[in-house]
């Protein structure tokens, strides 16, 4: 059959001329020259090779597909387009081919979903939420990308309690190799956790999920140190106490140490952008201190380390949801972020506030910041049914001294009545001699006289408590240490279940040398030892006063001087004066929030004996403030730790009753008590006001300037002035609490 039959009608005869050439091709005939056989050929072949080419490159979109391996071009141009829409026509395709390994299309899942991550946290940026939301939806798999932006979606909506759940979840999948074989860098994990942390804080009720657990993930991820973080505890302004739900959260932390290897606790405590950096830095430690406490308490044995960054370290939240007032930033940053570590070795501090794009890298903690220790410890048990007593000396730089001694005698507490007796008529001579007679040339010689004889009558009574009550390992540490650190020894704390020595009154000697009383010399701080649960484990070292809460009341028929300690009491900032009635000290130590205030008692103490045995009580308005009335006043559990001043005649002292201590001192300790000051014997009134003014302004005047104040140191600098007036008084008052505790207004 012709060629020319299989064309259309007329095509022949336009088309003869291009048919006739065609048959000159096609048709074999030995008259054409090799040459354009040749050529015929080669124009075939390079026909046939550009169909290949379209064929392979445009045939695979429409399923028409010969091996996996041709699919890589157009894979690697989709993903460098950010093409999601022809990714996963890719992937359907794919997914077909038997030759397709599960490895390859797993990372082709991974790479689609790291094209949404990009897509849905620019339409969240956008507040294109919903559109977001669907797009996520889409990912072939998850990473910890889409996690963190699935988190924000949630931030956005103000839905706190899943927000922290996409975040802990991002934390789990980065520290999983297999999930994310690439780990992002330190600051971008430092970051979800700020993130996690935030939403986790903004929750209203933990207690309404069991999901939520409190930990943030993070273990080992690339060389980062961090194994877990808890989630912040929260304290109220001005506030270094734990709160009921602060206290939970530790617990939750004591449980997963106890199922997990930790090494290391690392709590870095933080404050608002108030007040002075000085103060912000004391309380930020003083929080991470109750911290370690409590998780001490919890039965947590690792190593734990306080850091206190004051307000150096704000959450500066800079993402476009993360709107709040000032106050709601100040609230957030009161806080305490707690570290938990799986070496000692690699442990980092990641409380630095990163945003996206910075690099600062984590900080090495290199030395731990502990509480400030005393120079010299002294611990003393007596036990009322033997002869003996034990001491245990710890000091610093100096093997521990251990020892027994034989118990102070009757005759000891006989022998110091009557001297204490002696002080009060000193005192008492002394005010009649400063109210009458200070005008007169003659009269005033006579009281210099008079002060140079009590300060001597003083110091021979220092001598001679030291030289014959003083343990003799007491003066073997303290002249050993003495002569180690010089005049950089200040400080000691004597931890006793027995009052009667009074400690601050010693004058040490030897030889040719002698030093003052160690009341003056030194910063010498009580503390009583119970077995009563509410009684501090140890003293607090910082308290941010906020509130100074006078008791003064107002006996009839009997003249009070306490109008003068009200004259500077009234000048203190935080200053209140509460009515000396029973129903309103009830309410007071029952339902007022003075866990940061000074209670002061200006009041008529009286002591009486009662078939042999001392009776404690302070005269009220309305009846009489026992001990066991006060005992049944404080508070159960004990929340509030506020300081206590006892500036009233006869209650500093302590007996042995019942064979247990008894005193005014031991019982405001055992409830609660964050310290107390009181006097050892019956106090003039005249000595106890002009104490209680000089103390308060030198407490006042350094608290204004904005400095922290020891009060060990005020207490120090009042005791001096015995030298000025020779006022026994002066002498005459016990420090319960710690050597370095520092008041600081916030």
């Amino acid at each position: 059959m012709k060629l020319s039959k299989l064309l259309p009608a007329g095509f022949s005869e336009n088309m003869s001329g291009n048919i006739q050439t065609l048959k000159y091709f096609l048709y074999p005939s030995k008259k054409k020259p090799l040459h354009v056989r040749v050529l015929f050929f080669a124009m075939l072949l390079g026909i046939c090779l550009l169909i290949m080419l379209l064929v392979r490159t445009y045939l695979p979109i429409v399923g028409l597909t010969v091996s996996c391996a041709n699919y890589k071009v157009p894979v690697e141009k989709a993903v460098q387009a950010d093409d999601f829409e022809t990714l996963d026509k890719l992937l359907t395709t794919l997914q077909t081919q038997s030759d397709c390994s599960v490895a390859y299309l797993d990372d082709l899942k991974q790479r689609m979903t790291q094209v949404v991550a990009v897509q849905a946290e620019s339409l969240t940026q956008s507040w294109q939420l919903e559109a977001a939301k669907t797009l996520l939806e889409r990912a072939p798999t998850i990473i910890w990308k889409t996690q963190v932006v699935h988190g924000n979606i949630a931030a956005f909506r103000g839905q706190w309690q899943e927000a922290t759940l996409f975040y802990q979840t991002a934390l789990d999948l980065i520290a999983d190799p297999k999930a994310t074989p690439q780990v992002p860098k330190p600051e971008v994990i430092n970051q979800i956790h700020q993130l996690a942390s935030e939403a986790q804080i903004l929750i209203e009720d933990l207690d309404d999920t069991e999901k939520v657990t409190g930990m943030m993930r993070g273990d080992q991820v690339g060389g980062f140190g961090l194994v877990k973080r808890l989630v912040p505890i929260r304290f109220g302004f001005g506030r270094t106490s734990l709160s009921q739900k602060g206290k939970e959260s530790i617990q939750k932390l004591a449980e997963y140490t106890k199922r997990h290897p930790v090494a290391q606790v690392v709590l870095v405590g933080h404050t608002d952008s108030k007040g002075s950096p000085v103060v912000n830095k004391i309380i930020s430690r003083m929080r991470a201190l109750a911290v370690k406490k409590h998780l001490r308490k919890s039965g947590v044995t690792a190593k734990i380390i306080i850091i206190g960054k004051g307000k150096k370290v704000p959450l500066n939240w800079d993402n476009p949801w993360r709107k709040y007032t000032p106050e709601q930033l100040d609230a957030l940053n009161r806080r305490v972020d707690i570290y938990t570590c799986s070496t000692e070795h690699i442990c980092f501090d990641t409380s630095a506030s990163l945003s996206v794009g910075q690099t600062e890298k984590p900080q090495k903690i290199i030395a731990p910041e502990e509480p400030e220790l005393p120079d010299m410890e002294i611990d003393m048990e007596h036990h009322l049914l033997s002869n003996n007593s034990r001491i245990t000396i710890h000091s610093k730089g100096l093997a521990r001294l251990a020892g027994s001694f034989p118990r102070p005698k009757e005759e000891l507490s006989e022998w110091l009545s009557g001297y204490y007796n002696e002080f009060t008529y000193l005192s008492q001579n002394i005010s009649r001699s400063t109210r009458t007679q200070s005008k007169q040339a003659k009269q005033k010689q006579a009281k210099q006289r008079q002060i140079k004889q009590n300060i001597a009558l003083m110091r021979g009574f220092g001598r001679l408590l030291y030289d014959k009550f003083a343990p003799q390992e007491f003066k073997r540490a303290f002249w050993a240490l003495k002569d180690k650190l010089g005049d950089e020894f200040d400080s000691i704390q004597i931890v006793i279940d027995d009052p009667v020595i009074p400690w601050e009154l010693m004058i040490p000697s030897r030889d040719k040398e002698e030093l003052d009383f160690l009341g003056i010399d030194f910063r010498v701080a009580r503390w009583h030892i119970s077995d009563n649960p509410a009684l501090l484990e140890q003293p607090p070292q910082f308290l941010n006063l906020q509130e100074v809460v006078a008791i003064v009341p107002e006996y009839p028929k009997k003249k009070t001087i306490a109008s003068h300690e009200l004259e500077v009491l009234q000048k203190m900032a935080g200053f209140r004066r509460v009515s000396g009635r029973y129903t309103v000290l009830s309410q007071l130590f029952k339902t007022a929030a003075i866990d940061n205030s000074i209670i002061h008692f200006s009041c008529q103490g009286i002591v009486q004996n009662q078939q042999g045995l001392a009776k404690y009580a302070i005269p009220l308005e309305d009846g009489q403030l026992d001990l066991m009335t006060w005992r049944g006043l404080s508070p159960h559990p004990h929340q509030m730790h506020p300081f206590f001043f006892f500036n009233a005649c006869d209650i500093g002292q302590a007996y042995h009753i019942a064979n247990f201590i008894e005193g005014w001192a031991p019982a405001v300790l055992e409830a609660g008590a964050s310290g107390y000051i009181g006097g050892l014997w019956p106090l003039a009134d005249k000595g106890a006001s002009e104490f209680a003014k000089r103390f308060y302004q030198t407490l006042e005047t350094s608290l204004a300037a904005g400095q922290p104040t020891n009060v060990a140191d005020v207490l120090r600098q009042t005791r001096q002035r015995f030298y000025e007036n020779g006022d026994p008084t002066f002498l005459g008052y016990v420090y319960y609490g710690d050597p370095h505790f520092q008041w600081v207004r916030k």
